[in-house]
């Protein structure tokens, strides 16, 4: 069963977005933000891929987790609200654009009022480089172990460039065994839960880089709060402040 794609007053149906959530695992959202919400992110994130195009050597305080071999680091890095030294996903433009009310109803729904999160990531995928930066078919939960564990992925490109078209996207295998390649633009969102396999998918012809961000969200419960197993890459989790009560 592919998943459902909801856009705009779709949205607003919190049980049908709920049932297909959970009978797929996954499930795109279309048009949630527009490219403007997230200008000066998306013009960090031009700047950031230039200078990995042209193999410049990229130094970010410790706490950004920057890995060159992968072309990722924490959100926080590139976000205009945060790069100054602040590593508050919650402060972020991208956060603030996403979180819409039918967004945030739906997370809310599933994973509780109470939530965390932890490892919000940007990685940078260049399709024609030695080193991509593509990442194979795997689950978030086995190397982010966290209970209730749920995604979201968005692409950060320029406008009119979409993923899985132009550029490098993101892949699910579905639970059928059948593979999806959604194609998403700027302002869409896949949310999926931490059983669901995915990996970077670069088309054949594509030219154009990708950067893409992941949004690791999940219950914020005692049995969330202190594992050392599920802690990742030394970051512990943090509370989510919602933005619409």
């Amino acid at each position: 069963m592919l998943p459902t794609e909801f856009t705009g007053a779709e949205l607003d149906d919190l049980v049908g977005a709920q049932e297909a959530l959970r009978q797929a695992g996954i499930l795109i959202a279309r048009e949630v933000f527009a490219s403007e919400d997230i200008a000066p992110l998306l013009a960090s994130v031009q700047h950031h891929v230039e200078r990995l195009a042209a193999q410049t050597p990229l130094m970010f305080p410790a706490h950004f987790r920057w890995l060159a071999h992968a072309h990722a680091c924490d959100l926080t890095a590139l976000d205009p609200n945060t790069a100054g030294g602040n590593d508050e996903f919650c402060e972020t433009s991208l956060f603030a654009a996403l979180m819409t009310p039918p967004i945030e109803r739906l997370l809310r729904a599933e994973i509780t009022d109470n939530a965390g999160y932890a490892l919000i990531r940007t990685r940078t995928i260049l399709p024609r480089a030695a080193v991509t930066g593509s990442l194979g078919l795997h689950m978030e939960k086995t190397a982010v172990r966290f209970p209730g564990l749920y995604v979201i992925w968005t692409p950060l490109v320029p406008a009119g460039v979409v993923a899985n078209v132009d550029a490098p996207g993101i892949e699910f295998r579905c639970r059928d065994g059948s593979m999806y390649r959604p194609e998403l633009a700027v302002g869409d969102i896949a949310i999926f839960t931490g059983e669901v396999e995915h990996g970077t998918y670069i088309p054949g012809d594509a030219t154009h880089w990708r950067a893409g961000c992941d949004i690791r969200l999940f219950p914020w419960s005692e049995e969330n709060l202190l594992p050392p197993e599920s802690i990742a890459m030394g970051q512990k989790p943090r509370q989510l402040r919602w933005q619409h009560h």
